[in-house]
């Protein structure tokens, strides 16, 4: 902990690259992460557009800066994987830990170094880093923007400011409004709760006028690439469809504190202890009063703006994770000899002590059983079982040879690694096996191949599972998917699927979007409209298809989805799974 800030840098900087890279480039694409690969994937077939496109039609819900990275990272789409992929947010991401630790350390080294390390303790932000995630992004952005403010407000360096509405428009042009408003809302509060009303008058103005900047351009270039029909598509997706009213008011005091265990509910602690001093000593700019006010600002401004639209994730409030890591890092330093953040701290120390015996224990036991009643594991017993070992031979060490000063740091660090290590060689493996879709897929298309048979999903997707199949074959053999719905009437006529046709949801959001939409003159067009470029039918096609196709449809209860004088005529070929769905693959019977 006493080295410089440059090797602390480079340390901070390589660690953080190692462990959110390790053992990606084995892993399969799954769940929500199938989109991105399909989306460098038509991005060096489509070519580069302001939007990534799904089967050739642009999905509007963020800008295509972000898949334009993985997209070179991945060599122009020639090595699409999942290390390609979370390679550029995961570069991003070790950034951020490099700000944490810089911005931790102006109270103190031990807090930066305390600030970094628990940032490897919530695998919830583990998994989304080592991942193609466009969120990393506006946290990065977000801590890059307090960075500047707080170290140019402490050095009265006011030159520094000149870059931090760079950082708005660099979250608005990964991530869209959601990306300009964190980064933006987190500057203007760190100056409201510090009285100073000029700078915050000043960043308020800019911030909307940077907004109406940025949003006017995306809408421009919206309409000159795809008219008025885009242009409402992309307000749909990423404006008035995330204020739609979905979830709870409290959902990210609640479920937050359980998806970004266990550093957002340590964070959160701090603020409430803390709380009373902070009100009653408000005028009080002493260092760790000004650090804890603002950095709890920091946090509170993302949970109170990101609680005001209906629409929540827990992807959206992942910027507070730089500012509860710093906040909790005051448990191990308490500065205040606070009896709460004592016991606390014993407590947690203790458990950094037990949860690598304990594992190694329980992990034993569980390859012991699993072997024995001839249960198949999904990931590397015994590298695993090594690694458990070496992290309680460090317990062991850090107990005889370390001296007591150093004990919470180092203790602290087994458990970083312990959770990084659970998530590459156990969780990782595991959700790969459970979400996995690739031996179904590959099953299918050897058979889609040797009979030159067409696929229709059979009540799956659009925009759904058939992504999974799709991203599990080559990408010379991908097609544009028909669909057969259930829902429809058995006859319907085929008819493309218009995802552009949105119900109004008030007279407020039907007045806006004219208003927007009268902007725009009518013109006619030298490109082609912006429509899906697949086709929705009822489950009358069935009769009309060929004979040789193959369609693909969740197992359950498929049959009697189908036609009643077409039970008889089907037959499964395939079965599997596709994620955590079990699937069937079907045709009509020779």
């Amino acid at each position: 902990m006493n080295l410089d800030n440059k090797k602390a840098i480079l340390i901070i900087f390589v660690l953080g690259l190692i462990a959110y890279l390790s053992g990606l480039n084995w892993q399969e694409f799954t769940k929500i992460d199938i989109r991105y690969a399909l989306f460098i994937a038509e991005m060096k077939q489509y070519g580069i557009g302001i939007f990534p496109t799904l089967y050739g039609k642009p999905y509007t819900d963020y800008p295509s800066l972000g898949i334009l990275l993985m997209y070179f990272a991945s060599l122009g789409g020639n090595y699409i994987n999942m290390f390609t992929a979370a390679f550029p947010g995961a570069v991003i991401s070790s950034i951020t830990l490099i700000l944490i630790y810089l911005i931790g350390s102006r109270v103190s080294k031990r807090t930066g170094w305390y600030s970094v390390i628990i940032s490897f303790l919530s695998i919830e932000y583990l998994s989304q880093i080592r991942g193609p995630s466009l969120d990393v992004y506006v946290v990065f952005a977000s801590a890059l923007s307090f960075y500047l403010v707080y170290t140019g407000d402490l050095d009265k360096k006011w030159k520094r400011l000149i870059i931090v509405p760079l950082c708005f428009v660099f979250g608005f042009a990964f991530r869209g409004p959601l990306g300009f408003m964190i980064p933006s809302a987190v500057t203007c509060g760190y100056y409201l709760v510090n009285r100073k009303l000029k700078q915050c008058i000043i960043f308020v103005v800019l911030s909307a006028l940077l907004a109406v900047a940025c949003m006017a351009a995306l809408i421009y270039l919206s309409y000159l690439y795809g008219g008025k029909e885009l242009v409402q598509c992309f307000l749909n997706d990423q404006i008035f469809n995330r204020a739609k009213s979905n979830d709870y008011l409290l959902y990210y005091f609640i479920d937050g504190l359980g998806t970004y265990a266990i550093i957002y509910p340590l964070g959160f602690l701090v603020f409430i202890v803390n709380l009373k001093k902070l009100v009653k000593n408000f005028k009080d700019d002493s260092p760790n009063i000004h650090f804890l006010r603002s950095v709890s600002t920091w946090m509170m401004t993302i949970l109170i703006l990101m609680t005001i639209p209906g629409a929540k994730n827990p992807r959206y409030i992942v910027s507070i994770i730089p500012a509860s890591c710093l906040l909790a890092s005051f448990i191990f330093v308490n500065y205040d000899k606070n009896a709460i953040f004592d016991k606390l701290k014993w407590f947690l120390l203790w458990t950094c002590r037990a949860v690598p015996f304990a594992s190694l224990l329980i992990f034993t036991t569980v390859v012991i059983v699993f072997r024995i009643t001839k249960v198949d594991i999904s990931f590397d017993a015994p590298v695993a079982l090594i690694a458990f070992v070496a992290l309680s031979v460090a317990v062991i060490f850090v107990h005889k040879k370390i001296s007591k000063e150093k004990h919470g740091f180092a203790l602290l660090a087994i458990m970083a690694c312990f959770m990084t290590i659970l998530q590459i060689m156990i969780i990782d493996p595991i959700e790969q096996n459970v979400e996995g879709a690739r031996k179904f897929a590959v099953e299918v298309e050897r058979i889609r191949e040797k009979n030159r048979s067409q696929i229709c999903f059979f009540d799956v997707g659009p925009d759904g599972d058939e992504l999974k199949f799709l991203a599990n074959i080559p990408q010379e053999k991908r097609f544009i998917p028909q669909f057969i719905n259930s829902s429809l009437p058995s006859e319907a006529t085929p008819g493309e699927r218009n995802e552009c046709d949105y119900t109004e949801a008030n007279a407020l959001k039907l007045y806006t979007k004219k208003m927007l939409m009268g902007l725009f003159p009518d013109k006619d067009e030298s490109f082609p409209k912006i429509e899906p470029r697949y086709l929705c039918y009822g489950t009358g096609k069935i009769k009309t298809l060929p004979k040789e196709t193959i369609y693909i449809s969740k197992a359950k209860n498929f049959e009697n989805r189908i036609m009643k004088e077409l039970r008889q005529d089907v037959e499964i070929i395939v079965s599997g799974k596709m994620g955590h769905q079990k699937c069937v693959a079907f045709k009509k019977k020779d």
